[in-house]
C-alpha cells in the first residue's frame, strides 16, 4: 500500500519533535550534555549588552561621610545575527507509492528523517567550536582532474556524505566536494578522505596551505560566531578586545599538552573572571591524553561513574567529549558566558503556513526530480556575554 504526500507531509511533522531534533542534539555532546545553554528566541537581531569593568562610584565610606563621586560603567550594547542551516531531504515516489505496505513507506521517511537530523547536528556541532576542519597533508594531494582523495593529519572534521568547501590561503573559494569515505589512521598516520566525484587537482591549483570548511553557500563568512572567535586575540561583534571582559584566554601550545598547560590557562581564567570555569571541552583524542597525563602524575583517575563507566574530570570539572573539536583544540568553558542563542529550531520549512500541527505544507513535489521535496532549516548564534571566562589551547600535537 502506497504513501500519499499528504501522508509524508504528516510524517515530517510528526517526526520532527521526535526524530529530527534528538537527532541534530545526539551529534554534539557539547550541546546535548546541558554544559551549554540554550535561549529559545525568536527574533531579526541579537543583543547583547556589556560593561568594562566596575563601577566607579562604589567605595567604602564612613558613617555621615560624603559620598564617593564617579559614574556607572558606561554600558555597549552589542548585535549578532541569526545564521541558517539548511538541508533537504528526498523522499523516492516509486519507492513510496509502490511500498508494499504502509509500514514500508513509515520506515522511509523515518530513516531519512534520521539522517537529515545527523547531518543538521554534525554542521551545527562543528560551526560552534571551528568552521575550519584543516588543510590537505603533502602526501597524496590532488594533482590531476581525476583525482578523488586526498589526505588530511585530522579528520575529525569530515564525515560520510558531508559538503566541504576548499579555500585557498587568501580566502577565494576555488570548489565544493562531497565527501564519500573517511579512512582513519592510527598511530600518528595520515587519514584519507574519498570524495564522490573527482576533484579540481589540476585547474584548482591544490596547496598545503589551502583551507577547508564546512559548505558554505556564498562567503565562509555565513557562518555562525565559534569558540574560536570568543577566544581570539580580535574584536568580536564589532567590540575590540581591550575591554576588561572581552578578551578571551588563547594560549598556543605547539606542541604537547600536559595537565601543567591546562592548569596554568585554568588559572589565568579564575584570576581575570574571578570563577573557574564550568566544562572542558576536547575530543576522544585529547581527553586520552588528559587521561594518560592524570595518571602519570597523580596515579589516579579523577572522574565520577555512570551508567557507562568513568566520566573523567579536570580540577573538579567535568570533561565534555565531543568529536566536533579538532584534534589540536582544548576549551575550557563557563556556561554563564557563552550560550546558544536558538532564533529558529530545526523544522520543516512549511511555505510561510502558520496552521499548527501535522497539516503543514512541507512538502513539495520536485520540478525536476521524481521524489517529493522536504526542506529543514534552523537558525542560531552563539550568544557571547563575556570573554574571559573562555580559554583555549591550540596547536596541540601530542
Amino acid at each position: 500500500m502506497s504513501i500519499t504526500v499528504s501522508d509524508v507531509a504528516s510524517l515530517v511533522g510528526r517526526y520532527t519533535n521526535s526524530v529530527l531534533v534528538p537527532q541534530t542534539q545526539l551529534e554534539s555532546e557539547f550541546v546535548s550534555s546541558g554544559a551549554l545553554t540554550k535561549i529559545t528566541k525568536a527574533d531579526k537581531l541579537g543583543v547583547v549588552n556589556i560593561k568594562s569593568g566596575g563601577f566607579a562610584s562604589t567605595a567604602a565610606i564612613a558613617d555621615a561621610g560624603s559620598l564617593p563621586a564617579g559614574d556607572e560603567v558606561d554600558m555597549t550594547q552589542l548585535t549578532y545575527q541569526p545564521k541558517a542551516i539548511f538541508a533537504r531531504m528526498y523522499i523516492p515516489r516509486q519507492a513510496a507509492e509502490l511500498a508494499s505496505s504502509k509500514e514500508d513507506g513509515i520506515d522511509l521517511v523515518f530513516e531519512q528523517m534520521e539522517s537529515v537530523g545527523r547531518d543538521l547536528g554534525r554542521t551545527l556541532g562543528r560551526l560552534i567550536f571551528d568552521s575550519s576542519i584543516g588543510s590537505p597533508h603533502t602526501t597524496g594531494i590532488p594533482t590531476a582532474d581525476s583525482d578523488t582523495s586526498f589526505q588530511v593529519t585530522d579528520p575529525s572534521g569530515f564525515r560520510n556524505g558531508m559538503s566541504v568547501s576548499r579555500y585557498n590561503a587568501g580566502g577565494t573559494f576555488k570548489e565544493t566536494f562531497r565527501v564519500k569515505d573517511v579512512a582513519l589512521g592510527y598511530d600518528g598516520a595520515n587519514s584519507t578522505i574519498t570524495t564522490v566525484a573527482a576533484v579540481a587537482g589540476a585547474t584548482g591549483a591544490w596547496a598545503t596551505t589551502d583551507v577547508f570548511y564546512l559548505g558554505h553557500e556564498g562567503s565562509k563568512d555565513q557562518a555562525m560566531t565559534s569558540m574560536a572567535d570568543v577566544t581570539a586575540a580580535a574584536s568580536l561583534y564589532g567590540q575590540s578586545q581591550a575591554t576588561y571582559d572581552w578578551r578571551g584566554q588563547l594560549k598556543a601550545v605547539g606542541g604537547a599538552v600536559s595537565n601543567a598547560v591546562i592548569k596554568n590557562v585554568s588559572t589565568m581564567i579564575t584570576r581575570k573572571r574571578g570563577k573557574k570555569f564550568s566544562h572542558l571541552l576536547c575530543n576522544a583524542l585529547n581527553e586520552q591524553r588528559i587521561y594518560e597525563d592524570h595518571v602519570a602524575e597523580i596515579r589516579y583517575t579523577s572522574g565520577k561513574m555512570d551508567e557507562y563507566g568513568m566520566k573523567l574530570t579536570f580540577d573538579g570539572r567535568p570533561i565534555v567529549t565531543d568529536e566536533n573539536i579538532g584534534d589540536g583544540d582544548i576549551y575550557l568553558h563557563q556556561k554563564e558566558d557563552v550560550k546558544l542563542h536558538c532564533f529558529r529550531e530545526f523544522a520543516a520549512d512549511t511555505d510561510g503556513a502558520k496552521k499548527g500541527g501535522y497539516s503543514k505544507a512541507s512538502v513539495q513535489v520536485s520540478a525536476d526530480r521524481l521524489v517529493w521535496d522536504c526542506q529543514f532549516w534552523g537558525s542560531y548564534n552563539l550568544r557571547v556575554e563575556r570573554r574571559s571566562g573562555t580559554g583555549r589551547m591550540s596547536g596541540i600535537t601530542g
